[in-house]
């Protein structure tokens, strides 16, 4: 009696198919990761603190507290207008914690306060009333983040990394 060889184990053609799908899913999917993270916008400023005044003739600021957006809020999409608006982010918190803008207007989001922040769409820590909307990362003090708002509704905002700094945008 002969002692039996080892089998050499081939790969299937099937597990070869396989094995390249995964290969492409993964290429594919750091692709779009990687532009999404840069077409964000980060830019340093110097930027003063928006005052009520400032933002009197183009923001109405609501008086009561922001209450987040749903997910049965109607979405509209429209080509973005030429329009911006700025809010502060200070210490205290947002300021002011709610604006009503325009679809397409570009929102400015500065950091006046002495630690980090990320401007992201509610709910924490999903970020997905508004997809997009979504700083990605913190930007030190001095920084700002600029998001256009093409989706009409009321759309609840936190810094990630302070959850309890809240706001609200309502794209008309």
């Amino acid at each position: 009696m002969q002692p039996e060889e080892p089998r050499k184990e081939v790969m299937s053609r099937s597990t070869i198919i396989a094995i390249a799908v995964i290969v492409i899913i993964l290429v594919v999917g750091g692709s779009l990761l990687m532009s999404r993270n840069n077409s964000k916008s980060t830019t340093t400023s110097t930027t003063s603190t928006p005052t009520a005044e400032d933002n009197s003739q183009s923001t109405d600021i609501a008086t009561a507290s922001p209450t987040p957006a749903t997910s049965s809020a109607a979405i509209t999409t429209a080509t973005p207008a030429t329009t911006s608006q700025t809010i502060a982010y200070t210490d205290s918190g947002f300021s002011p914690k709610s604006i009503s803008v325009d679809n397409g207007t570009t929102v400015t989001f500065v950091n006046q306060s002495s630690r980090s922040m990320w401007v992201a769409s509610n709910p924490h820590p999903t970020h997905t009333d508004y997809p997009g909307f979504d700083e990605l990362a913190g930007v030190a003090s001095g920084q700002s983040y600029s998001f256009t708002f093409t989706k009409t509704g009321t759309w609840g905002y936190h810094n990630h990394l302070r959850t309890g700094d809240t706001g609200t945008i309502i794209v008309k």
